[in-house]
């Protein structure tokens, strides 16, 4: 802001000794001809004979604002307006030394001081344009650059602001126009080449906005801010390695502003070095410890080490700096939620006003549904608009169609939409290298799932690698993964670029994404191309929306033949369910009791382990209709956070149900809650995400489980595995036929009896759980996949034929 228009009072102020005067118009001389160090000696010599001499105070306020002391600058210019009230210039200069000091509201208040002593004053004018952007306030400065433009007062910066703000609120082409104007003027206007290089950034014009800031560059090499935009520019090129060394090399060439060390910081965060970033965010404190942004970009680098509670300190503190800092806000609730303290996180999300889109999906995780009713009808649109992450909407909107939308808006958020163009050499004969992609290789439910196919690969035909994207952390289940396969690298601390040329330099073949965009999934890397072939399997139960995904494995349950055009990948038929299985999945040999799980001991038992954000109103709608028909009967359902249970119980309360009906399981070892199921007699799922691993593992423990299928992927998942237990039966078709077969099985238990006959019977003859069988058939898959790819042949639907087992 100094920059902008400091107003210069064109005669001394009045004094009653000649020589103050005469004193002080040499010092105004002196400073309008440049001298300003001669200028401010004497202001401080008037000062010293007369120490509220009005006129040296403001005099030396502006050489403070022109030097960079803003505090000491904000400390005269504070004193000359107490001494001339109705001095409009003192006014403006106070506030632009307060702007400089992060006191934006104040500042505009001194603004509309000086503009009510004198409304036409230029300076005043330009400079509350200034501060309207400053303050992000764009709609005003638009009415205000609009307001100069018709009073005839035109200047560069007028051109620039109006297009700062025009770029903010999403108009770039307009923005680029202002810009433009400028530098047919003034072709040396190195703010201006600046800012319409972040322009040509928001117009996806990369080499031209590097061009612009290279220009800024050449007339002002000491000008930090166009280092950072030239390093945007690179990182939304995929170029982070370029990115982080130019924003290196002018830290260390030239002092570097905060602004550029965060900068810098963030390209580290991108980079996955974050205690480099930390080391930066450090001595962005050390030249200004009350800068709210930098413990912001600290608390993101904490919170992507694990460590949330530092992280949650640092953006506590940020927002005792600044309160309105909305990007601390949202770091602090990413945090929270990893912490699973959703309603603190609600809170500050709704502090910052944010679009449902956002807030919803953390409002589903404690069974808040009130935003969601009314909301449901335009949560696609939104989260389209917003581009967010589309996994949570898999649980709240039945749509392939929109789910598909939703992922290609997101994967331009990610700057992942286009792949990189590689030339693979082509493959020598031998085995099949397969890649793992995954952040889970600990206990968790994919690595369990995973484990037997890790173990039964044909080592003859087959090289498997494990690569492993997200928090290391130590367990059995990760030693156990270490153990299966040939090969397991750590690519956590690699960027996406370097992770997938390891992966090329192994010669991986085929490239399996266990994650999509589930916690820590990482499909940038497979942007940068990690194999020839690329498949998505079992994390994500949806389209990716990526062109560069060959494939998807799958089966024509969850992926019936008309859904196809909704997957950007192919799809991968197998011949059974898509969903691997471990048969070695262990079931504790305790025998609960109801009464230590807390249910009553001869009432029928209907459960859901489901995660609670999978609950949506339809479906407990139906739950409670079912109890309300069967008498005594309790709800078991799996608590994931307090606050959940608690509005679960209330929404039972207001349907006519007694909130002690609903019992609440915590967290088991994985064994031990298997056991657990036996205490059940129906296991109700969920629509539209329905039980995935939660379903096989009631079928494993012999729990019927009874489903409503939907239209999108995740919302036929238990269709596809009661099928390959042949309970194909227990799989309905609309909400009543749902609500009327969960009622017939609790008044005939000898239906259930039969199912649970069968279910022990398919345990040893199911393809569900037969580990040997899915393996040559994920196998015969990827010889399929490789076959295409050798003969030249683009990526198509493969249909996996049985295997009989005959001389296999």
């Amino acid at each position: 802001m100094a920059s902008q228009f400091p107003f210069f009072p064109r005669s001394p102020a009045s004094g009653n000794s000649f020589n103050i005067d005469q004193a002080y118009q040499q010092a105004l001389a002196l400073h309008r001809g440049g001298q300003i160090q001669n200028a401010a000696n004497l202001y401080q010599q008037i000062l010293r004979k007369k120490p509220e001499h009005a006129g040296s105070l403001h005099m030396l306020g502006v050489v403070a604002l022109s030097s960079s002391a803003f505090g000491k600058a904000k400390e005269l210019l504070t004193e000359a307006r107490r001494l001339l009230p109705q001095d409009a210039g003192v006014h403006v200069n106070l506030a632009l030394a307060l702007a400089e000091c992060g006191l934006t509201d104040e500042a505009l208040q001194c603004i509309d001081e000086a503009l009510a002593l004198n409304p036409a004053m230029p300076a005043a004018r330009v400079n509350r344009l200034a501060l309207l952007v400053k303050a992000s306030r764009y709609d005003m400065a638009l009415q205000d650059a609009e307001a100069l433009a018709s009073a005839g007062i035109d200047h560069p910066e007028i051109q620039i602001n109006r297009g700062i703000a025009l770029l903010e609120l999403q108009r770039p082409e307009e923005a680029a126009r202002c810009f433009e104007k400028v530098l047919q003027g003034t072709p040396q206007h190195a703010k201006a080449h600046n800012n319409l290089a972040k322009t040509l950034i928001a117009l996806d014009q990369f080499d031209a906005a590097i061009g612009h800031a290279n220009q800024a560059l050449s007339i002002q090499p000491h000008y930090p801010d166009a280092v950072s935009t030239k390093a945007r520019a690179l990182v939304r090129q995929r170029l982070l390695p370029e990115a982080e060394l130019l924003l290196k090399n002018a830290s260390e060439t030239f002092p570097p502003t905060p602004a550029l060390l965060l900068d810098h910081a963030n390209c580290l965060i991108d980079l996955r070095r974050f205690k480099d970033a930390i080391a930066q965010v450090e001595r962005a404190l050390a030249g200004d410890p009350e800068n709210a942004v930098a413990y912001t970009v600290g608390g993101r680098a904490l919170a992507a080490l694990g460590r949330h509670e530092d992280a949650i300190g640092n953006f506590d503190k940020a927002l005792s700096i600044d309160p309105g800092l909305h990007a601390a806000r949202f770091a602090k609730a990413a945090s929270e939620i990893d912490l699973k303290r959703f309603p603190q996180a609600i809170a500050n999300l709704k502090a910052c006003d944010t679009d449902p889109s956002t807030l919803l999906p953390i409002q589903m995780q404690i069974c808040d549904w009130q935003d969601f009713q009314k909301r449901r009808e335009e949560l696609g649109g939104i989260a389209i608009e917003n581009q967010r992450n589309p996994f949570p909407f898999l649980a709240m909107l039945d749509s392939p169609e929109t789910h598909l939308r939703i992922a290609q808006a997101h994967l331009e958020h990610l700057n992942a939409r286009q792949a990189q163009l590689v030339d693979f050499p082509r493959r020598a004969p031998g085995k099949i290298r397969v890649g793992y992609f995954s952040a889970d290789y600990f206990h968790h439910a994919t690595t369990h799932l995973m484990m037997e196919l890790l173990d039964s690969h044909d080592r003859e035909r087959f090289e498997i690698h494990a690569f492993s994207l997200g928090p290391q952390r130590y367990d059995a289940a990760r030693e156990k993964v270490v153990q299966s396969v040939d090969g397991f690298h750590d690519i956590s601390g690699l960027t996406d670029k370097e992770a997938a040329a390891l992966s090329r330099s192994l010669n991986i073949d085929i490239a399996v994404d266990l994650k999509g965009f589930t916690m820590d999934g990482r499909l940038g890397l497979f942007a940068e191309r990690c194999a020839p072939i690329q498949v998505s399997y079992l994390g994500y139960p949806g389209t990716t929306g990526a062109d560069y995904m060959d494939y998807v494995i799958a089966d024509e349950i969850v992926i019936p033949l008309d859904k196809q055009r909704f997957f950007t990948e192919k799809p991968v038929y197998m011949p059974h369910s898509y969903q691997v299985n471990n048969s070695q999945r262990v079931i504790s040999s305790r025998q609960f009791t109801r009464t230590e799980l807390g249910l009553p001991e001869n009432a029928f038992v209907f459960c859901c382990f489901n995660n609670n954000y999978k609950i949506l109103p339809d479906t407990f709608d139906s739950w409670m209709r079912i109890l309300q028909a069967v008498p005594g009967s309790v709800l078991w359902l799996f608590k994931d956070n307090d606050a959940a249970a608690e509005n679960l119980r209330k929404e039972a309360e207001r349907r006519g149900i007694r909130s002690d009906r609903l019992v609440f399981a915590s967290r088991l070892p994985a064994d031990e809650h298997l056991a657990r199921h036996g205490a059940a007699d129906l296991f109700l799922d969920t629509l539209p995400y329905n039980a995935h691993t939660t379903a096989s593992d009631a079928l494993w423990a012999g729990l019927p489980v009874l489903t409503l299928a939907g239209q999108s992927f995740a919302a036929r998942v238990a269709a596809s595995l009661l099928t390959a237990v042949n309970l194909d039966s227990l799989i309905t078709q609309t909400q009543q036929e749902y609500e009327a077969t969960a009622i017939h099985l609790a008044n005939h238990r000898e239906a259930l009896t039969a199912y649970r006959t069968v279910l022990h019977a398919q345990r040893s003859l199911s393809p569900l759980f037969d580990g040997r069988r899915f393996t040559h058939d994920v196998e015969t898959a990827y010889r399929m996949m490789v076959e295409r790819h050798e003969s030249g042949l683009p990526g198509e639907t493969i249909v996996v034929p049985p295997w009989s087992h005959t001389g296999g």
